[in-house]
């Protein structure tokens, strides 16, 4: 149980410090661009991971896993846009900063994710209808201000184009992917775990 605790405390402290260096290393040159999801998503999971050192350090204990759940889902939600950018819809940026924020940074909460927060059958089973909470809380605010400044955060779209019909449907589907994205993240979690517990 102590080995177990010091590594949980080392890779929370490690990837913590990860994600905290390559947001300063990607926003603080460009600090207009911080209400980018990319920054705010990453930033929480840095965030929810040095939280996590303190709890593990001094009280051995995690921060709630639906905490870590939402987070997750949010950054593998950017990990995914990013991916169906080079489908040439889109430009999405890769380079520096970005490879760790858009791709490198996603992996690293899910492998935390999957190694240390135990989803068990007890837990709520509508919990993961809650976990699309914080991307799809971002997408309301990227529409609100887009409608009050006239554009979008990332430009994909133009607020013109965004009709009532239009915009329900983008937020249907938008909730219904995150959805199975959150589903598919509980089920291996709890599939390793099974398997894991079942070896001992």
């Amino acid at each position: 149980m102590i080995e177990k605790k010091n590594y949980r405390f080392c890779f929370e402290i490690g990837a913590g410090i990860i994600i905290l260096i390559s947001v300063l290393w990607g926003y603080l040159p460009e600090p207009e661009k911080i209400n980018e999801f990319t920054c705010i998503s990453n930033s929480a999971a840095s965030i929810s991971l040095f939280v996590s050192g303190v709890l593990t350090a001094f009280f051995d204990k995690k921060l709630n896993h639906m905490i870590y759940g939402t987070i997750l889902v949010a950054l593998m939600f950017v990990f995914l846009v990013c991916l169906i950018s080079l489908f040439g819809q889109y430009n999405m940026n890769f380079r520096g900063a970005y490879f760790f924020l858009h791709v490198l940074n996603p992996f690293l909460l899910l492998l935390y994710y999957l190694m240390f927060v135990k989803e068990n059958k007890s837990a709520n089973r509508y919990d993961v209808f809650v976990m699309p909470a914080f991307a799809m809380l971002y997408l309301v605010y990227d529409y609100v201000q887009g409608i009050i400044d006239g554009s979008f955060v990332y430009g994909f779209l133009e607020p013109s184009e965004m009709t009532f019909m239009y915009t329900l449907l983008a937020f249907i589907i938008s909730y219904t992917a995150l959805l199975f994205l959150s589903i598919l993240i509980k089920l291996i979690n709890r599939t390793l775990h099974f398997k894991f517990n079942s070896k001992q």
